[in-house]
């Protein structure tokens, strides 16, 4: 790594290395729950329908999907959670990731656990 930052740093153009996966704790972890990452990167699959995050937009992971777009708007399902019960609507979706399989990537995995960290909701 180092004879790499050698050959390629300059003056205009300093070179960080970062271990994510140590620093954070995620190497060859599945995903971090629970999972806020879903509010920061919803995707719409190529389905057409709207998903947690990039990790999660295919139809296998369907069933923690917030919706179809085709039948329902982008902010209506974005939105579409109660919010005087959020810790039980988490707890749901949550479990609903897990058994789906879903992993995050490593953006997931740092803003989960930033959140997670902050102890802004109870876990």
């Amino acid at each position: 790594m180092q004879n790499l930052k050698n050959k390629y740093e300059t003056d205009q153009c300093s070179i960080l290395v970062i271990d994510a996966d140590n620093e954070n704790n995620i190497y060859n972890k599945p995903r971090t729950i629970p999972c806020y990452a879903r509010y920061v990167y919803p995707t719409v699959g190529f389905d057409g329908w709207l998903y947690n995050c990039s990790q999660s937009s295919a139809p296998n992971f369907r069933s923690t999907a917030l919706g179809d777009l085709n039948k329902s708007d982008f902010w209506d399902l974005f939105y579409g959670y109660e919010t005087k019960n959020f810790e039980d609507f988490s707890f749901k979706c949550n479990a609903e990731i897990s058994r789906s399989g879903c992993r995050c990537d490593r953006k997931e995995h740092i803003v989960n656990n930033s959140v997670i960290e902050s102890k802004i909701f109870k876990v």
